[in-house]
């Protein structure tokens, strides 16, 4: 009986001992701090972003001595290119960081990306062999955009948030307008189209309609009776604008000197 009692004693003693790690659990993984680290990254960073991510995990104090969820934070404030911070502890104190970018999706003038969240970003944090392929247009600082953009500080990784306006047609220019124009956004309502063969040639239109073939096809004829001409030739040439913004009709003016 005494080593029937003393079995008892000892299945209370665990299942005690048990519940209470079970509760304490949310508690030890909140306040767990990273002691060694090692990373590993998703998506398209280059190997110096990587290199600068990884130093600032293995550097920087007040990010090592955090909790798990603090670091995290921290590495995001620090670093906006990121997009998702996993972090995975192991019973001997070893976490692994996994890293994940955000995903390029157009390049803006020269030196900007724009991510999945809208944001533009430095194009130097990420792979060029992956960006080289990403289609490509030009932005002025428009006036539907309330934030102020820093493109000259090309130190910072974060330049300015786009709005969704432009998001909501800058996504959906079809891939073919890539090939032959080049595409510009002065604002909401003026997005250019400028052959890339014939420079002086423009289609001006708006967010609500991005030009289709049946209207480019039109331009085109346009384009060929102004070389036809000889409307391209000469020592001041002018450029020659579509306006294509209206129902119906389209509108042929020229300007003087850019637009």
């Amino acid at each position: 009986m005494k080593g029937f009692s003393r079995g008892i004693r000892v299945a209370i003693v665990f299942f005690l001992c048990g519940t209470f790690f079970l509760l304490m659990r949310p508690f030890i993984v909140s306040f767990f701090c990273i002691d060694r680290c090692s990373v590993q990254f998703v998506g398209q960073f280059n190997s110096d972003q990587k290199k600068s991510i990884e130093s600032f995990i293995a550097k920087n104090n007040s990010c090592l001595n955090s909790s798990l969820s603090v670091a995290v934070k921290k590495i995001k404030k620090r670093f906006p290119s990121v997009k998702k911070v996993e972090l995975f502890s192991n019973a001997q104190g070893i976490t692994t960081a996994s890293i994940e970018s955000e995903k390029p999706l157009l390049k803006i003038n020269e030196h900007f990306i724009l991510v999945d969240n809208g944001m533009l970003l430095q194009q130097k944090l990420f792979d060029q062999n992956y960006i080289k392929d990403l289609k490509h247009l030009n932005f002025l600082n428009s006036d539907f955009i309330s934030e102020t953009f820093d493109f000259d500080d090309m130190n910072n990784e974060y330049v300015g948030k786009m709005p969704g306006i432009f998001l909501k047609t800058a996504l959906h220019i079809p891939s073919f307008l890539f090939q032959k124009y080049k595409i510009t956004c002065k604002s909401s309502s003026k997005w250019l189209l400028q052959d890339k063969t014939q420079k002086n040639f423009f289609i001006l239109w708006n967010e609500s309609k991005i030009p289709n073939e049946s209207i480019l096809n039109v331009c085109n004829e346009i384009q060929k009776n102004l070389v036809s001409r000889k409307k391209f030739l000469g020592k001041k040439v002018r450029d020659w604008v579509a306006d294509v913004r209206f129902e119906d009709q389209i509108i042929l003016f020229a300007k003087a000197g850019g637009q």
